[in-house]
């Protein structure tokens, strides 16, 4: 690969765009697509596409009449947060998820880094959370249509955020094993594509312009798909915001580890940390 990457950087560059635009996404566990199928589902169209949505409604006894949005990652699902949802129904809060274009079941040919930013952003607008709870590269795409929407935020949680996307196509050049050439050509590619510099793409700088009053990341200090450094430089520069640090769950399973959730759910239903 590092000969190729040499002799043949721009062909390499179209294969790492291509895993970009064609998400692969894991399949769905049992518990997932149960969770899934207990949903009071609906397609909303946006452009092209028809978004899947998921909603769920905390029982009337329970119920509190506040809403929890669910932002997914890329190559995640709305599924991916089924061990979440049950805790969320029954602490009173409704729940509503989403699948982006070409993830789970949102069906699309190819995506790209704006369509999934301009989805949230559309959603988010239309659903006026209160209460928001991003998974992996779902901060940076939930900072992103927060710093362009004017909707106030009282809580919003984040399970391990990177700081920005090039994070991400560094994760994935090094999945392909391509050179530090090919990675620039890849920036420079999808920069020319969303007409965005991708260092903009940024949580630190998103924050400035968003509106929330209380931010809480977790995230665990031997992910080895986003480095806690990520988390730790969007704590810095947030002051609106706490950072926990977890051990044993890794990036995926953080999502799954009960204790983990119980720190989170006690977080949004308004314990100090």
């Amino acid at each position: 690969m590092k000969f190729l990457s040499f002799v043949a950087p721009n062909f390499l560059a179209k294969k790492v765009i291509h895993k970009f635009r064609h998400p692969s996404i894991k399949k769905l566990r049992e518990r997932e697509l149960d969770m899934l199928k207990s949903a009071e589902q609906a397609k909303l169209p946006f452009r092209d596409h028809q978004i899947c949505t998921y909603r769920w409604k905390a029982s009337k006894a329970k119920g509190n009449g506040k809403e929890v949005f669910l932002v997914h990652g890329w190559e995640g699902q709305a599924g991916n947060f089924a061990d979440f949802i049950p805790h969320l129904l029954d602490a009173g809060f409704d729940v509503f998820a989403f699948d982006a274009p070409g993830h789970g079941f949102t069906e699309s040919e190819d995506t790209s880094i704006m369509e999934f930013l301009d989805v949230l952003s559309f959603l988010l607008e239309t659903e006026q959370a209160a209460y928001l709870v991003s998974h992996s590269f779902g901060g940076v795409a939930c900072t992103y249509a927060l710093s362009r929407i004017d909707l106030k935020v009282k809580k919003y949680l984040l399970f391990a955020t990177p700081n920005s996307f090039e994070e991400r196509i560094r994760n994935i050049a090094a999945q392909v094993g391509v050179s530090e050439r090919v990675v620039n050509l890849v920036k420079e590619k999808l920069q020319k594509e969303s007409e965005t510099r991708l260092e903009d793409l940024s949580v630190s700088q998103f924050i400035r312009k968003v509106h929330v009053d209380e931010a809480l990341i977790l995230h665990d200090k031997n992910d080895q798909v986003i480095g806690i450094d990520q988390a730790e430089t969007v704590h810095r520069n947030w002051p609106a915001s706490k950072m926990l640090t977890i051990e044993g769950t890794g990036h995926f399973r953080i999502l799954r580890d009960k204790s983990t959730l119980e720190i989170g759910l006690q977080f949004l239903n308004g314990d100090q940390h």
